[in-house]
């Protein structure tokens, strides 16, 4: 199974992302806390439906936000 798009909404520091993914690889690149670490962990979540940092769901809501969403297509 593969995800070819993901899409992040306040969760954690991604406001508003979309990843496309089709292609057999992907870099991602960034400077430090800019949200490499958590599109890697969205995408743990849906495949556990929890978090490996944080055991509380409402840690990984964007500050100022009430509720976060991840989409991804499989």
């Amino acid at each position: 199974m593969r995800i070819v798009r993901l899409g992040l909404k306040n969760y954690r520091n991604c406001a508003d992302v979309t990843l496309n993914l089709e292609s057999m690889k992907t870099l991602i690149i960034g400077k430090n806390a800019q949200g490499k670490t958590n599109i890697l962990e969205s995408i743990y979540f849906l495949s556990d439906l929890k978090s490996p940092r944080t055991s509380t769901v409402s840690d990984l809501i964007k500050f100022g936000e009430n509720k976060f969403e991840i989409n991804a297509e499989i």
